[in-house]
């Protein structure tokens, strides 16, 4: 028994005196782990999940944009389809209207001159019988085309009730409203010899058709007949003699709406003359 416990007592006695050493020896493998480290710098980082999550948050924003549809980002400024069905319908109504109002104004018109053709040009001198029955024969077809505006108006009015739509819409004004995200708001074009020869011959386009068939009918009223196909109806000279007022009116007519035309000519180049147009563009 006694050696038993000097045994134990030795050896109780050397673990406690190697303690100091053990903790040396650590404390240096720390010291070197430390400078190994050091040595190599920050690309031994280890990342964890905090790190990534960090990551993530930043970068999902820029994800989350790429991913959308260009498209998206531009302004929708096309018109509502409601919009653009008003639209339709406010022309259509516009034009019926306007036919029939010209149609009704020429009647006025045409009442007139046949009153002015059963007049005298002098002293027991009577207009040309021809002035009559030609304004009888306008009279006659003005009735039947303001008979057929009536009927096309009506016939679109039942078509808007069996639509659906609003009957409001008869009076719509939304046709003479610019439309939203149409091609005026766009970028202006650039104004070169073909934008402002392009101009011009809008003013030429607009008043042709307002004059051509007043032309027309001048010449029949001076020569007593309707020109040929494809005959100049420029009228050479004077109107002639013994002539019911309306044909002088209609003269005259003409001549403005001529004056009219080449001012507003003159005005659209001197125009393009102040926003950089060549004088050559226009000759």
């Amino acid at each position: 028994m006694k050696i038993g416990v000097l045994v134990l007592s030795f050896l109780t006695c050397l673990q406690i005196f190697s303690l100091p050493s053990q903790a040396q020896s650590l404390a240096e493998i720390a010291s070197k782990e430390q400078q190994r480290r050091a040595r190599r710098g920050s690309s031994s980082r280890v990342y964890t999940n905090e790190d990534l999550s960090k990551y993530r948050a930043r970068e999902e924003p820029n994800h989350h944009v790429s991913s959308t549809p260009s498209t998206t980002s531009a302004k929708d400024t096309s018109e509502p389809r409601d919009g653009q069905e008003e639209r339709t319908w406010s022309r259509r109504f516009l034009e019926a209207k306007t036919r029939l109002q010209e149609a009704q104004n020429q009647q006025t018109i045409l009442k007139t001159r046949l009153n002015d053709s059963h007049g005298m040009c002098g002293p027991e001198t009577y207009y040309d019988t021809y002035y009559l029955f030609h304004s009888q024969r306008q009279l006659e077809k003005n009735k039947d085309a303001i008979a057929a505006a009536k009927q096309a108006l009506e016939e679109l009015r039942e078509e808007l009730r069996k639509s659906g739509k609003p009957v409001s819409w008869e009076s719509s004004r939304l046709a003479v409203q610019p439309a939203s995200g149409s091609a005026d708001l766009d970028t202006p074009r650039e104004k070169d010899r073909q934008y402002w020869q392009e101009r011009l011959a809008l003013i030429d386009k607009r008043y042709r058709a307002i004059i051509s068939p007043l032309e027309a009918e001048l010449f029949e009223l001076v020569h007593r007949r309707p020109p040929k196909p494809g005959e100049d109806i420029t009228i050479i000279g004077g109107l002639g003699t013994c002539i019911p007022r309306f044909v002088v009116d209609l003269d005259a007519r003409i001549k403005a709406l001529k004056r009219n035309r080449e001012h507003e000519r003159a005005a659209l180049v001197e125009q393009a003359r102040r926003e950089g147009a060549l004088p050559g563009w226009f000759r």
